[in-house]
């Protein structure tokens, strides 16, 4: 299979698994919280969001182990990928070890720390006991499932993933329907976490055949490369955390604490845009790493130009869209209050101004993959915390004057300096990915797409303001469909077209005319 086919095999795997995720939560939250009850659907969050947080325990050892068992599979290295994942698992396997500990500790604790009712104290101790020692497990199974983007099949992933995402969901559906209560979901949830990790053990080793793993083969220096990798994206990791909630903390230091809710529901919003958009860079990142290890610049160039086009392509109907019909999705969700009803400015806006932030983002996105797999991860995360600081230090300026649309264009104004200017001149200067090409290959297209599509929305929206849901729904998938269509027509090319779609759909024809004429029909 082709790398671009590859490419595009697991940008639909990650969108479906992301659409799967979606709808099981969508479904069965409702259902979750009306049988645990507020309280106790309190607690399964709190305990959610306590033992999230060890995922920052590893100090990015995830991030290095997935950059060097890469790097060594590329290139055939049999030896150093069975060194490298022999010593992840035994780290994984101290930190797995400490988290029991941890665990244990923080089941003790929480009770008295958060405010639980007194009935639930028991309750709450299992639930944050079994769901803290599933994670420790799960720690020690992790370096199996690096295999997954080394060897660049996410669809492999995804499908264990949905598998063990509805398995989760049955699980708890049957838990509460047997009235099992709390420590029932989690031990439903723990289970299906088990089976994901043991499948994706096994399924690793069936990948790369060759790979053996002995704690006699660990070594001291696979672990050091793993940690000086993985330190730099662990501040990575953190930077992005402080990005996200710094805002929040600001505002609520200098406005009224409505304003934090305010501000929130354009954020919340904007996170669903970027989660539609991520899974498309993500895949490209092992791929960089494999052509930087493989010495193949020539590579590297046409993953930085064609992966740029196709996530810019994604990106401009999906910004296009929500900010065209965002004040009309907030007035029918939360109502005409927050649309300039307040003290605050209008929430649509604020999602409109940080929308700029997305559109810059993703548009470099490709460039710090690269820098990122060929290595250059230090100055990345210099890059990206220098980001931050420029938001805090214009947010500081601007909430005084602007209030939250100041905080807002902060951010948008970060993203400009770092993702449209600074990381593409480091692409050019560190990869010698030239900023001109790039232009020229990835963005002529898409800026033409961006024309039309803004022309063909601005009709849709003569059509009249949107005055029920299925009004927007209407619009939207005329949007959708106009989008796909000038996406066909005018911003992938005529050899791209056929390879893709034309040529896939004439197979599948073929295929389904074979089946009717061996059936007899």
């Amino acid at each position: 299979m082709s790398r671009a086919a590859t490419i595009l095999r697991n940008v639909s795997s990650n969108w479906v698994g992301f659409a799967v995720n979606a709808l099981v939560t969508l479904l069965l939250t409702p259902f979750v919280l009306r049988e645990l009850g507020e309280a106790r659907y309190g607690v399964w969050i709190l305990t959610s969001s306590v033992i999230g947080y060890y995922g920052f325990l590893d100090l990015g050892f995830r991030g290095g182990v997935t950059q060097y068992l890469t790097r060594y599979l590329a290139v055939r290295d049999h030896r150093r990928a069975n060194e490298c994942l022999s010593s992840a698992v035994v780290a994984f396997s101290l930190f797995g070890a400490f988290l029991v500990f941890l665990s244990m500790g923080a089941a003790h604790v929480a009770p008295h720390v958060f405010n639980f009712p007194r009935e639930l104290e028991s309750e709450s101790f299992w639930c944050i006991l079994i769901v803290g020692l599933s994670s420790a497990i799960q720690f020690t199974f992790f370096p199996f499932a690096a295999v997954f983007p080394a060897t660049q099949r996410f669809d492999l992933a995804n499908l264990i993933g949905i598998g063990t995402r509805l398995l989760t969901a049955g699980g708890i559906f049957v838990a509460l329907i047997k009235d099992y209560g709390l420590i029932g979901v989690s031990l439903a949830t723990c289970g299906a976490s088990l089976v994901d990790y043991l499948i994706r053990w096994r399924v690793a080793l069936r990948l790369v055949p060759g790979l053996k793993i002995s704690w006699r083969l660990a070594r001291l220096d696979r672990l050091r490369e793993i940690a000086s990798f993985g330190a730099w994206n662990f501040l990575i990791s953190v930077n992005t955390y402080a990005y996200e909630h710094m805002p929040a903390i600001l505002i609520g230091a200098f406005m009224p604490i409505a304003a934090v809710g305010h501000y929130a529901l354009a954020t919340g919003l904007l996170r669903s845009v970027n989660s539609v958009l991520s899974p498309v860079g993500r895949v490209l990142y092992p791929a960089a790493v494999e052509l930087h290890a493989m010495g193949d610049s020539d590579g590297l160039q046409r993953l930085y130009h064609k992966g740029s086009r196709l996530l810019i392509l994604v990106m401009i109907p999906v910004v296009l869209t929500a900010m065209f019909w965002a004040e009309d999705f907030y007035r029918l969700w939360i109502g005409e209050k927050y649309l300039g009803g307040t003290d605050f400015h209008s929430v649509a806006l604020l999602l409109q101004i940080l929308l700029i932030s997305t559109i810059t983002g993703h548009t470099s996105n490709i460039a710090a993959q690269v820098l990122s797999g060929s290595g250059y991860i230090r100055v990345l995360s210099i890059v990206l915390m220098g980001g931050s600081i420029i938001n805090l230090t214009i947010s500081l300026i601007l909430i005084h004057y602007y209030g939250l649309a100041g905080v807002a264009a902060s951010t948008a104004i970060a993203s400009i300096i770092v993702n449209f200017f600074i990381i593409p001149m480091l692409a050019q200067k560190l990869v010698s990915l030239s900023i001109k090409d790039f232009f020229c290959s990835a963005c002529v297209r898409p800026v033409a797409v961006a024309v039309l599509l803004v022309v063909l929305m601005t009709c849709i929206r003569l059509a009249g303001k949107p005055s029920s849901w299925f009004d927007l729904i209407f619009q939207g998938v005329g949007a959708v469909m106009g989008s796909i269509v000038v996406v066909l027509g005018v911003g992938v090319t005529t050899d791209e077209r056929h390879r893709f779609l034309v040529h896939p759909l004439a197979r599948l024809r073929d295929k389904v005319r074979a089946g009717l004429e061996a059936t007899g029909y």
